[in-house]
């Protein structure tokens, strides 16, 4: 990850001073507040408070992940409107003031959870198993939408054939033989063919003269 976006509250009042510290001696620094755990990283900060969410499309398309430094309700309005606009890592900071007493919190649709006293190490594994676990979950909904896409596929061919079946009087096998031979004449899939059957056997028939009411 090379660039962070942090979306922060603005209402949570942080000290904004960095330490001046010696680069050489990163891997003894722990991170006091979401800004010293992404420069921490050596990654670039991009900032962007809570207020401004609906003008995050740009600084997204800049980002390798998103970093929320929200409460627990914060997060979970924030959440679907940034996967709405880009697929990418989504990170909680953690301390008492985004996790207050008396607040519940669903980790199960983050990516991945930090917070003050980590060091450079404990940064980069957390940042790496948020990375995995999006990676992971971007990988079951493919495979979920691409189920569902083979469900309605199978359920066209199976309406198609009963089309068939009742037009032609044939048997179930001879009408899945009709569908694929169909489809390697026209150089098609078996499910465009069968959609295409399906559509047209639904639009309206033409009634010509002398057609009983």
């Amino acid at each position: 990850m090379r660039s962070i976006l942090l979306i922060e509250d603005i209402r949570i009042e942080r000290s904004r001073a960095f330490a001046k510290r010696n680069r050489s001696g990163a891997a003894a620094l722990t991170a006091a507040s979401p800004e010293e755990a992404i420069l921490l990283c050596d990654c670039r900060l991009i900032e962007s408070g809570i207020e401004s969410v609906l003008h995050l499309a740009a600084s997204l398309q800049k980002a390798d992940a998103v970093l929320l430094a929200v409460p627990p309700s914060g997060y979970r309005d924030l959440l679907p409107l940034i996967r709405n606009r880009r697929s990418v890592p989504v990170l909680w900071w953690c301390d008492e003031k985004t996790f207050p007493p008396g607040e519940s919190a669903d980790l199960g649709q983050l990516d991945g959870l930090i917070g003050p006293g980590m060091n450079f190490r404990q940064l980069q594994s957390s940042m790496a198993l948020a990375l995995g676990r999006h990676t992971g979950r971007n990988r079951r909904e493919e495979e979920k939408s691409d189920a569902g896409v083979r469900l309605q596929e199978r359920q066209w061919i199976d309406r198609a054939k009963r089309i068939v079946i009742d037009a032609r009087k044939i048997s179930e096998t001879e009408a899945y033989a009709f569908l694929r031979k169909q489809a390697m004449d026209q150089r098609r899939r078996m499910a465009d063919v069968a959609l295409a059957i399906v559509k047209r056997a639904e639009l309206p028939q033409k009634r010509h003269p002398g057609d009983e009411n």
